[in-house]
């Protein structure tokens, strides 16, 4: 199945392709779960397919599409972090640098890419630039990040960057209806998922993940008025699994920030939650903070989440 929306960055994309100008390294960056690791792997495709006539687009039957959506293609190599693993290490980075000193195995591009790049630990970092700064042969780079801003910036400098928007609810909406959903369960996932498609996907095809969802709002919204000691046992409750804490916290980021911007249009509006838009917006930027902790120090996540607790 094919990546949906992102039009235009297609259309540049191939034109790159058309033009035999690719640079030896591309940044997409952009929120989570929109589509930019399948794009990037689109890409890949529409460089190695034997059958592409110009441009943007691949058969997704030749052995290059084939094995490249596998990732078992000796010129192509996907880098994530480990299973049970935080960051990318700078093993992985190095096994990839190996690859690239090898002659292409079908005489063409060699290509890698970089899921959540910003998961590279400081080590990774400093032997990925290395590849940056002596580029061999004819090989692509394809960083992806929902975090640009945690790269170094000499590795930020040497990648061309493409910035990836979220998708509109039509799109959402069609793409879930082709699915098999129906018009109105299409619009309330759309409603719910923030333009994410790989979010709107898991909550039509894992009905535990929408209940999940709505779970996380009915608990927040009867935390608004609890005593500190239910706020703190719910902190406990809730920090021992690092993804799920982390899915979490942007679920609460999503709600407050909307709450923000219907204080904002509609001040006086009496429906909208207790809170004056000061303490919206001090919320807003506690949860940031928070995520920001959790996912780039060691600090205990149950005494992040308790601090957070005493904001809400």
């Amino acid at each position: 199945m094919e990546s949906i929306g992102h039009k235009k960055e297609k259309e540049l994309l191939g034109r790159l392709i058309e033009s035999g100008n690719i640079p030896h390294a591309l940044l997409f960056s952009g929120p989570k779960k929109i589509g930019k690791k399948k794009v990037a792997i689109e890409f890949i495709k529409s460089i190695f397919c034997s059958n592409r006539e110009k441009g943007w687009g691949f058969c997704s039957d030749c052995y290059a599409c084939r094995n490249i959506e596998t990732n078992s293609i000796p010129d192509f190599s996907l880098i994530a972090p480990e299973e049970d693993s935080k960051e990318i290490k700078i093993e992985q980075i190095r096994d990839l640098q190996e690859k690239f000193c090898l002659t292409s195995f079908g005489g063409g591009y060699k290509a890698g890419i970089i899921d959540d790049a910003h998961l590279m630990n400081q080590h990774a970092q400093n032997s990925f630039l290395k590849t940056l700064e002596e580029p061999k042969g004819k090989t692509i780079l394809i960083l992806i990040t929902d975090r640009p801003d945690s790269l170094l910036p000499t590795i930020f400098s040497r990648v061309q960057s493409l910035k990836f928007s979220i998708l509109s609810k039509a799109e959402i909406e069609n793409h879930l209806t082709s699915l098999g959903a129906t018009e109105e369960k299409a619009k309330d996932i759309s409603a719910i998922s923030s333009g994410q498609i790989g979010k709107a996907i898991d909550y039509f095809t894992i009905p535990e993940k929408k209940e999940w969802f709505e779970k996380i709002i009915k608990d927040l919204t009867g935390l608004k008025t609890a005593k500190l000691s239910k706020k703190f046992a719910y902190s406990k409750e809730n920090s021992e699994n690092y993804e799920e804490m982390i899915e979490l916290l942007e679920i609460w980021e999503r709600y407050f920030r909307k709450e923000l911007l219907l204080k904002i249009i509609k001040p006086d509006d009496s429906t909208q939650v207790r809170y004056n838009l000061q303490k919206l917006k001090s919320i807003v930027k506690k949860i940031g903070q928070s995520k920001y902790l959790i996912e780039n120090t060691n600090s205990s996540k149950k005494l992040v989440f308790d601090e957070l607790m005493m904001e809400i």
